[in-house]
C-alpha cells in the first residue's frame, strides 16, 4: 500500500506504508542478544552476533566451573595421596606395633 504525496514541482512521490491487512502475518525476525555482526542464514532471516561475548552470565558460569574443577582436582589428589602415601605408611606403623606387642608378650611369658 502506498500513500501518494506531491512535491512542489507537482511530481507524485510514493511512500511505502506498513501492511495493515488482517490475517496477513508479518515475517518474524530472530534477534539474539548480540547485535554487532550480521550472519545471513537465508534471504529472509538474518542473525546478528557480537565479536565479544556478553558479560551477563559469564561470571556465574566461570565461578561454577572454577569451583567444580577445584573440587574434582582436590578429591583426585586426596585419593591419590590416601592410597599411595597414607595407607602404606599406616600399614607399616601397624606392623611395627604388632611386632612390638608380640615381643612384649614373648617376654611376659618367659
Amino acid at each position: 500500500m502506498y500513500k501518494r504525496r506531491t512535491s512542489r514541482d507537482g511530481s507524485i512521490q510514493r511512500k511505502p506504508q506498513p501492511n495493515r491487512r488482517l490475517g496477513k502475518e508479518k515475517k518474524k525476525k530472530i534477534l539474539p542478544k548480540y547485535q554487532n555482526h550480521t550472519i545471513i542464514l537465508s534471504k529472509q532471516i538474518s542473525i546478528t552476533t557480537m565479536a565479544i561475548a556478553p558479560i551477563a552470565g559469564t561470571l556465574k558460569r566461570k565461578i561454577i566451573t572454577d569451583i567444580t574443577i577445584g573440587f574434582a582436582a582436590g578429591f583426585s589428589l586426596a585419593t591419590l595421596y590416601w592410597y599411595t602415601e597414607h595407607t602404606p605408611l599406616v600399614a607399616k606403623r601397624e606392623a611395627y606395633y604388632a611386632q612390638l606387642q608380640k615381643q612384649k608378650q614373648a617376654e611376659d611369658v618367659a
